[in-house]
């Protein structure tokens, strides 16, 4: 499908109509899982046997392999295959060490699923080699092999098996395509397990980074291209969105937010200069969806679970949720030395909505204010400092923002968050108003049971462009003239997953530069 964007001098027509798209890939299969690494959350780097989120963990080797291996997110369009700013791949790397250990492995594991799946079709994935990797004897990096895990995690090669460099398209800082067809013991799919392997002819000294983008599982089916649509873009802010693509039992729980990336936001230790912590809601539930909550939570330390308020053991919390009559609630609690627990309930104030600018206020260490949109207040004393215990928020403090349903009537609704402060005697530590084209990664992190449900939405965004899923292998392209076929081209503009959905957000400067503007998907 083509959706095209009409701009007149004086109002703006959208429409879209039907165009016909080739197909991408050979035979007819269907998307069964699809992972495009469109942020931190989308997979974690300790094991875990029952995703989601997926592992991708170091599974066996060398000891210098083992000792060296590390995996972690990479972002920014040089690290993602589709070049897109707003997403990125997995990171892999480690060091061999011939001269010392020999010959050896190095095999990790991306655990998919909770329990096989049966009759895969196919696996494939975009592979960059880095270009400051090591090349081998034979100048293929290591010997690469993909095999595929089934319920019982029994070892079954597929027919990939090559040198990385191959593998990797041949160069190194290109973006190559794989694609592997399963067949016999290899269509039944838990994990699958990449292993890369030295030997006397290679004989590689040196660190190996590669990075994986797309993982795609397919069984037989029929594909069907995405269909898209273009609307005009509503409310601005920082979305944050409870989704039912968690497991049943996390629904209800869910903690959709952002996370800072520093941690130096204590207020215990400025004296009489006092620090405030404030949050505008600018959209809400209505009183349909009561109790529906948006949270602060202060943590000591580095923490980066999604759920430090049960997992932590001491935390401070404001939580605002609404009411049937659609009043709104703000509760201030913490907890000391006491994890696998909810925060202990110190006071509350209420005001006649949610919107609006809430703050905290610590005129100290432990004398806190809390006020609400309307001006109602609650004054109280920690009594953290006289206890011995405000040592435990004394030092690096990370900070919290985001969004829990508390009931599973209130999964799919969303909250808009406008500004976030934290200001000591006057001076902002941290200020956003959530306004560049994607989030400040320097400053936040994704802390969300599902990192589909975080989007940020500008004040430039003019028009937002929505597709479904799946979509690998199609590209998004441009046009300012259908008369000439030849002249699509890419857009440039930044890809997010938000809903369930690939998501556009299109600057009223682009759509005033391409006047008029025109949008298709197309696989080659």
């Amino acid at each position: 499908m083509k959706t095209i964007l009409h701009k007149g001098r004086a109002s703006v027509a959208l429409t879209a109509s039907l165009l016909a798209i080739s197909m991408g890939l050979s035979r007819a299969d269907l998307i069964y899982y699809q992972n495009t690494f469109d942020n931190s959350g989308s997979f974690q780097t300790t094991a875990n046997y029952n995703p989601p989120p997926i592992s991708v963990r170091f599974d066996s080797g060398t000891a210098t392999a083992s000792s060296t291996f590390s995996a972690a997110w990479a972002s920014g369009p040089t690290y993602d295959a589709g070049a897109s700013a707003g997403s990125g791949s997995v990171e892999v790397s480690w060091t061999w060490n011939y001269t010392a250990d020999g010959a050896g492995s190095c095999a990790l594991t991306i655990d998919l699923f909770p329990a096989q799946i049966t009759n895969a079709s196919a696996i494939s994935f975009d592979i960059m080699l880095d270009p400051s990797s090591t090349p081998g004897g034979y100048n293929d990096y290591g010997y690469f092999q993909v095999a595929t895990r089934d319920e019982s995690y029994n070892w079954n090669n597929t027919s990939l098996g090559e040198g990385l460099i191959t593998a990797a398209g041949g160069t190194t800082g290109v973006w190559a395509h794989v694609n592997i067809p399963l067949s016999g013991v290899n269509t039944d799919v838990r994990a699958i397990t990449i292993q890369d392997y030295v030997d006397s002819g290679r004989a590689i000294d040196g660190p190996e980074i590669f990075y994986i983008d797309n993982l795609t599982i397919y069984q037989p089916g029929v594909v069907l291209p995405p269909t898209n649509s273009i609307s005009k873009t509503g409310a601005k802010g920082l979305y944050l969105l409870t989704t039912p693509n968690v497991t049943v039992d996390a629904q209800q729980y869910q903690r959709q937010g952002i996370r800072t990336v520093a941690s130096g936001y204590s207020w215990v230790g400025s004296g009489a200069n006092p620090v405030t912590y404030s949050v505008t809601i600018t959209n809400f539930p209505g009183p349909a969806y009561s109790n529906f909550e948006a949270y602060v939570f202060l943590v000591p330390g580095t923490p980066t679970e999604v759920n430090p308020d049960w997992n932590e053991p001491t935390v401070a919390s404001l939580s605002i949720q609404n009411n049937a009559d659609g009043t709104a609630t703000a509760t201030f609690g913490y907890k000391l030395d006491d994890s696998s627990d909810n925060p202990t309930t110190l006071g509350i104030v209420t005001n006649t909505s949610v919107l609006g600018t809430w703050t905290m206020a610590f005129e100290n260490d432990n004398d806190l204010v809390i006020t609400s949109p309307g001006g109602a207040t609650l004054n109280t004393n920690l009594d953290l400092i006289t206890s011995g215990d405000g040592g435990n928020f004394s030092g690096p403090l990370t900070v919290y923002l985001g969004v829990e349903p508390n009931y599973t009537n209130n999964t799919g609704q969303q909250a808009i968050i406008s500004q976030f402060q934290i200001v000591s005697n006057g001076i902002p530590l941290l200020s956003d108003a959530f306004t560049s084209p994607t989030l400040n990664t320097n400053t936040w992190a994704v802390a969300a049971e599902d990192p589909g449900g975080v989007l940020q939405v500008p004040p430039s965004a003019a028009y937002t462009l929505t597709w479904n899923l799946p979509d690998i292998g199609f590209n998004l392209q441009a046009n300012k003239n259908l008369a000439n076929t030849g002249s699509w081209f890419d857009p440039g503009l930044p890809k997010s997953l938000f809903n369930g959905q690939r998501t556009v957000l299109i600057p009223a400067s682009w759509a005033a530069t391409n006047n008029p503007g025109f949008f298709r998907l197309i696989n080659p």
